[in-house]
């Protein structure tokens, strides 16, 4: 009882998290689609460095089975001491995306695009992250450290349609559900729906420059 509630329970997560939810979550007209995207690449842009600390802790499990027999298990886990995060004051900054056309959209009736978003720094950038990590690299053993970019209103999977009032009945959000509380029709389900769309990956691009420092 209890395994197959586990299964029931991780099974659900996995449909939570899939692409198709994604995907079907965001569906809209090619036209929409298109401006949706101009209107990416002309928003400004949002930048922040973070930065955290840690070091690697080793546990040992013991148990024991029904005949007496007893696992030892060994899990190495990274344990975080300490996080810092630092806006970064953007003067200027311009759009390099690879323009997206209406025809690249209206080549299939149904057409998923995944969307990434980037930037690419100047020196100052370079020269504040470089003081973040100074100022901290040595509260632990390890550290990483990341340029963090927001774009309002980003979204990382988007559906198109040419025509909504064609698309398939069982292209909707309700129809996936069916499909994976069902179990076994779940994955025809979501090889159905990538067997009858386009596909199109799209980098949101902006170049930014700064002042090097916090505003």
């Amino acid at each position: 009882m209890f395994v197959g509630l586990f299964i029931y329970s991780f099974l659900l997560w996995e449909a939570w998290d899939c692409s198709t939810r994604k995907y079907l979550r965001n569906m809209n007209t090619a036209l929409s689609v298109v401006d949706y995207i101009k209107k990416l690449h002309e928003t400004p842009p949002k930048v922040s460095l973070s930065m955290h600390c840690y070091h690697m802790e080793t546990y040992t499990t013991t148990s024991t089975d029904s005949n007496g027999n007893m696992t030892v298990n060994t899990i190495t886990v990274p344990v975080v001491t300490y996080r810092e995060t630092e806006a970064v004051n953007v003067v200027s900054w311009q759009d390099i995306s690879t323009p997206l056309s209406s025809k690249d959209i209206h080549e299939y009736q149904l057409t998923k695009l995944k969307l990434k978003q980037t930037c690419t720094g100047d020196d100052n950038l370079t020269q504040q992250r470089n003081r973040l990590i100074g100022r901290n690299r040595h509260r632990d053993a390890l550290y990483n450290s990341y340029v963090d970019l927001e774009i309002d209103g980003f979204k990382t999977h988007v559906l198109s349609f040419v025509d909504l009032d064609k698309r398939p009945p069982c292209v909707s959000g309700g129809w996936f559900w069916v499909a994976n509380l069902t179990f076994f029709p779940s994955l025809p389900y979501r090889i159905w729906i990538s067997a009858i769309t386009g596909k199109i990956d799209h980098e949101v691009h902006k170049a930014i420059q700064t002042t090097g420092s916090p505003p």
